[in-house]
């Protein structure tokens, strides 16, 4: 039998935006390329990457666009102590310049610990301080200089314009402080381990309540970690390679019991069977994991990026690329 041109444009209409995140931190260029493909033409919306203390993730998407790569990417987080506002305006304008379709950057402060391993001391107001940083940098990529400057970066000088392809400038998002920063002065938030249930209930309004007159809310991009079930594979060796030294933090921790999880500060295991049950860490089929994906987009969520880098830690590059391509097939 035949699909109709409505059936067919129902099937289309089911299917989730979903793209695709490095699997490991890039030490040779080459463990990135078969993920790349995917975003040229087979199955994902885009690229993404974290922050890089490999290969940077500005230098691998540079290299990608050289190499012809003409995708969309994302990175999600770049840790602001990292690099001044003004560094990372231009490194952002440079990338658009070399071919890439779009560019999305959220920046975060990283925890504390990171700060003041970088700055000499944690952040004082690290929500003010993201806030500022994406509003410096979108003022410098869309006028090329700073009109009001902030109370944290001064900035004086400007930047030269270049006609390039769409950017998104926002921020990751773990509370609702930060969605609410998110709403009055980014484009989009980044969400890493938060349910689709927590997403709908208390970041999205904290975005829409804070968001000025008139402007519709940010996009939503949630990175979930997933998994394909396959012969002599454990679920929670997959889940701790991929979320054990997160959870190992107060913050994640806290989110996740503001989210109804039932998580324990010194209790790994147990933390990592509550993520697995409630589905953070998603582990089963491939349509399994679509049909899980699909609640984040009923939460409000506007793309989903699927990670495999538990996967890729535990077993391996390859392994990991293939979960990628059975979760994208099962998609079309």
């Amino acid at each position: 039998m035949v699909a109709s041109p409505t059936e067919i444009a129902d099937e289309d209409a089911m299917s989730l935006k979903l793209s695709v995140m490095a699997v490991q931190q890039p030490n040779a260029i080459k463990s990135l390329v078969p993920v790349a493909d995917l975003a040229r033409g087979k199955g994902a919306h885009a690229l993404w990457m974290g922050q890089s203390f490999g290969i940077d993730a500005h230098a691998s998407f540079a290299y990608l666009a050289g190499a012809g790569y003409s995708i969309r990417v994302g990175m999600g987080v770049a840790l602001t102590p990292l690099r001044h506002p003004y560094d990372a305006a231009l490194q952002v304008r440079s990338l658009l310049s070399l071919g890439l379709s779009h560019v999305t950057v959220a920046f975060g402060p990283g925890a504390p610990e990171f700060s003041r391993a970088i700055l000499g001391q944690p952040l004082a107001r690290p929500v003010a301080h993201t806030e500022q940083y994406m509003s410096v940098v979108k003022q410098l990529l869309q006028t090329g200089g700073v009109q009001a400057p902030s109370e944290l970066f001064n900035i004086q000088g400007s930047m030269q314009i270049v006609p390039a392809p769409e950017i998104e400038v926002g921020g990751g998002v773990l509370r609702p402080a930060m969605a609410a920063a998110v709403g009055r002065s980014g484009d989009v938030a980044v969400t890493w381990l938060a349910p689709p249930s927590y997403i709908a209930d208390r970041l999205i309004p904290a975005m829409i309540e804070n968001r000025p007159g008139g402007r519709t809310r940010p996009r939503v991009v949630a990175i979930v970690p997933v998994a394909v079930a396959r012969p002599g594979r454990t679920a929670r060796v997959l889940a701790r390679a991929a979320v054990e030294r997160h959870l190992s933090g107060s913050h994640y921790v806290s989110m996740l019991k503001q989210a109804g999880l039932e998580m324990h500060e010194k209790d790994a295991m147990r933390n990592i069977a509550e993520v697995l049950e409630h589905d953070v860490f998603v582990y089963g089929t491939p349509a399994k994991i679509i049909s899980a994906l699909a609640r984040y987009e009923d939460a409000g969520v506007d793309e989903i990026v699927l990670s495999t880098v538990g996967v890729g830690n535990a077993i391996g590059l390859e392994d990991a690329v293939q979960d990628l391509r059975l979760i994208l097939a099962a998609n079309q």
